[in-house]
C-alpha cells in the first residue's frame, strides 16, 4: 500500500502584502519539496466584503507596511495605488476570484494575477470587473469564471474555507501547517521564514 504523503497547508490571501513578499522564497520551496509533500492552499480572508471607501489612517497605515517589506525584503510596490484608485478594506472578491479560478485549475496562476496587478499595475483587486478581466488575462473561461465567481455557493465556499484555515492556525498570512497522516493526525507548524528557503526546506524533510 503506498505511503500517503503528508499534506502541507499554504494559508494565504491574494491582497496580503507579506505573502506577496514571499512569493520568490516560496516558490523555491515548493518547487524543493513538490515530490515529498502534497502542497494545499487555504484562503485565509484578510478583509470581508465593504463597500466603504477606506479611511486615510488604514491607508497611511497599509502603505507604511508596504514600505517596510520594500526595506526588508526588497520587495516592490507601486504607490500610485492610492491615488489611481478608491481602496476599500475588501479582499474577499480576491478570495472567491481564486476559488472560481481553482476550479478552473487555475488558482496559482489568478493568484499570480491578482498580485501583479494590485502591486506592480496600481489596480484594485477589490473591484470584480477588475478580478472578471484578470480571468480573461489569463485565459479562463470568462462566462464559467463570472458564474462561478458571483455565485453565493462560492461565497459560503470561502466561509467554510477560511473557519478550516483558522481552526488549524491560520490567522495570519501567510503561513504553513504540516499534518502528517497515520494512527493519529499530527500537525506541525512551519515558521514562515521571508528570507531563507533553504531553512524551511531542510525543516520540513527533516519532519516528514
Amino acid at each position: 500500500m503506498p505511503s500517503i504523503k503528508p499534506k502541507l497547508y499554504h494559508v494565504y490571501d491574494p491582497m496580503c502584502a507579506w505573502c506577496w513578499g514571499y512569493k520568490p522564497v516560496w516558490n523555491d520551496i515548493k518547487h524543493a519539496i513538490a515530490d515529498d509533500v502534497e502542497i494545499i492552499y487555504l484562503l485565509g480572508g484578510l478583509a470581508p466584503d465593504t463597500d466603504e471607501p477606506m479611511p486615510e489612517m488604514m491607508q497611511a497605515q497599509i502603505a507604511s507596511y508596504w514600505k517596510k517589506i520594500e526595506n526588508y525584503l526588497g520587495t516592490k510596490f507601486n504607490y500610485e495605488f492610492w491615488t489611481e484608485n478608491t481602496p476599500r478594506r475588501s479582499t474577499y472578491p480576491a478570495c472567491r476570484a481564486s476559488l472560481a479560478a481553482r476550479e478552473q485549475g487555475a488558482e496559482q496562476s489568478m493568484l499570480e494575477a491578482i498580485q501583479i496587478a494590485y502591486y506592480r499595475d496600481a489596480k484594485n483587486p477589490s473591484d470584480d470587473h477588475v478580478l472578471i478581466e484578470l480571468a480573461k488575462q489569463i485565459g479562463l473561461d470568462v462566462n464559467q469564471f463570472a458564474s462561478t465567481f458571483l455565485s453565493a455557493q462560492t461565497h459560503q465556499a470561502l466561509l467554510a474555507e477560511i473557519s478550516f484555515a483558522r481552526s488549524i492556525g491560520g490567522t495570519s498570512f501567510p503561513s504553513l501547517f504540516l499534518v502528517k497522516e497515520g494512527e493519529k493526525a499530527t500537525q506541525i507548524d512551519i515558521p514562515v521564514d521571508y528570507k531563507d528557503a533553504e531553512s524551511t526546506i531542510e525543516l520540513i524533510r527533516s519532519v516528514i
